[in-house]
């Protein structure tokens, strides 16, 4: 489950300017914006920044997860 490890990035010091949102896209509420952000599978992580989408992740690979949320907030 990727949530505990989501959440234990949000709280590391290294990544200060780095802001994470969680979208419960089976909440029919929610169905629009998984449509506009295209979320086809889930669990899904989508990097952002200034508005234009950097990357995704598809799959529960915390590693990745890690590495790659340290390696886009470098830039």
């Amino acid at each position: 489950m990727l949530f505990p490890v989501i959440l234990d990035l949000s709280y590391d010091q290294d990544l200060p300017h780095v802001n994470f949102l969680r979208v419960d896209v089976d909440n029919e509420a929610n169905v629009s914006l998984a449509q506009r952000f295209r979320i086809t599978n889930v669990p899904m992580v989508c990097w952002y920044f200034q508005g234009k989408k950097l990357d995704e992740l598809v799959g529960a690979d915390i590693g990745m997860l890690t590495k790659k949320t340290h390696q886009l907030a470098q830039n």
